[in-house]
């Protein structure tokens, strides 16, 4: 268990991928990925692990460029001291997570995964300008619903009443005052009194004269 578990943490360090171009920004580009055997020169083997997990055997070359394999799409070769993989067209099916491996003396060496994806697409969606219907059918609720305008037309007073109203409301108080006044004037309790008093007599200012002497 302990060698198996040496194995491992030695195929972190002795298996190397990467990217030799740029990452794929659309559809039918070439791609290259290049593996670095650090430790033991003994041929790749190149796996590629898809979205939904499964993991799927590319093409395996040996130390003498010893190709096998026949998967579409791929290419493989040795140049100096690293082994390249070339996908000649990406398609989406060769979106996922690459590995490159080493077998030798019963002890597997791999390296850490390699992402290649397409970039996702970011495309907003169209603005629709929302139209409001000036009639509606009314068919949810059972019977049709008048048009907007007429809507309108009944929550709002005519101009008449803002005329009239003033004006009847001036009428009703001047019939008011009048006939106030016509009570008070022709009230019988403030009828002008006739003065029973006597009339003066003329010359004298209504004092009797007095008697002459003498006579």
């Amino acid at each position: 268990m302990s060698c198996f578990l040496f194995q491992e943490i030695s195929m972190e360090t002795s298996m190397e991928i990467s990217m030799i171009s740029t990452a794929p920004v659309a559809l039918n580009t070439a791609v290259e990925l290049k593996c670095i055997n650090k430790k033991h020169d003994t041929g790749v083997y190149w796996f590629l692990q898809k979205k939904d997990y499964t993991t799927h055997f590319i093409l395996y070359i040996s130390v003498l460029s010893k190709i096998s394999g026949n998967a579409r799409g791929y290419q493989t070769s040795k140049n100096g001291d690293y082994y390249k993989l070339t996908i000649t067209s990406f398609k989406e099916e060769h979106q996922g997570i690459y590995y490159c491996l080493s077998f030798r003396n019963q002890g597997l060496y791999f390296s850490s995964g390699l992402q290649v994806y397409l970039p996702e697409r970011t495309t907003k969606p169209p603005t629709v300008p929302v139209q409001v219907p000036t009639h509606s059918k009314g068919k949810d609720m059972g019977y049709p619903v008048p048009p907007t305008t007429e809507i309108f037309e009944s929550t709002e007073f005519p101009c008449e009443v803002y005329i009239w109203a003033p004006l009847a409301g001036g009428c009703f108080l001047l019939l008011i005052l009048l006939l106030i006044t016509l009570s008070v004037c022709c009230d019988p309790r403030r009828r002008r009194r006739r003065c029973k008093c006597k009339r003066p007599m003329n010359g004298t200012n209504g004092v009797h004269p007095l008697p002459r002497k003498g006579m």
